[in-house]
């Protein structure tokens, strides 16, 4: 049965292994840096996934020494009172921090992307990036956003779009913005374009729960970063190239 059972739950397994993987690369670090395996979770129990654990680290013990349950329920509790602006003595030590999942950017003109917020930014974070207009006589300017890694934008997902209007005919580039990529603590993300000569403005906001990702779509977004990789990198050359 413990047989059947593991090989019903091997992509999960996977799943898992492919998410540590991932988090040791992006804090830039080996396995060999790791000190300690603390299991917190319910799923920590399955003697599969601490062999796992146990294997990837090459032989390191993994910790039971607190309640796997507890941990997460207390870790939530925190985060509750931390995004309830709670006061309490219990808080005052704590410093919780997340992260952008994907990087959030800009389409340019010949269907590449400048970024503006990396990915794993700490958030809250705001950014601001330098904009102009691309041909003579534009009197408008249509930023599109998107969040993904690939090298352009259509292989990227599209979170949305909007237009700052009211230029007056001028030569290329004469017309400039500035837009600003600000995310609060809950996740919610606010996007503004600034005419820099009148100071109009224009701005979309964009939650959590309207056009974004989700977690299944950015693990495989994340895959597929690295199945494209060279792809990326010789469309990054060509497009450096032709500039």
């Amino acid at each position: 049965m413990r047989s059947r059972f593991e090989k019903l739950c091997s992509d999960l397994f996977n799943r898992m292994m492919d998410a540590l993987k991932t988090a040791i690369s992006d804090a830039k670090m080996t396995r060999a840096d790791v000190d300690e395996i603390l299991l917190v979770g319910g799923s920590t129990r399955i003697p599969k996934v601490a062999k796992m654990l146990q294997d990837f680290f090459i032989g390191k013990e993994v910790k039971r020494s607190i309640n796997a349950d507890e941990a997460v329920a207390y870790g939530a509790a925190v985060l509750a009172a931390d995004l309830t602006d709670e006061n309490s003595a219990a808080m005052q030590d704590l410093v919780l921090l997340d992260v952008t999942p994907l990087t959030l950017s800009m389409k340019n003109l010949d269907g590449t992307l400048s970024t503006v917020v990396k990915r794993n930014t700490p958030i809250p974070t705001k950014q601001t990036q330098g904009r102009q207009t691309v041909y003579g006589n534009q009197t408008t300017v249509t930023f599109k956003i998107f969040e993904g890694e690939r090298a352009r934008a259509c292989d990227n997902h599209i979170l949305d779009k909007f237009t700052v209007s009211g230029f007056p005919p001028r030569p290329r580039g004469e017309m400039k913005l500035d837009s600003t990529y600000e995310i609060d603590k809950n996740g919610i993300l606010y996007v503004s374009a600034v005419k820099r000569s009148t100071g109009k403005q224009n701005s979309i906001m964009i939650t959590n729960y309207r056009g974004r990702l989700s977690k299944r779509d950015i693990e495989q977004m994340l895959k597929d970063v690295e199945k494209y990789k060279q792809e990326d990198e010789n469309e990054r050359r060509g497009m450096a190239a032709k500039n």
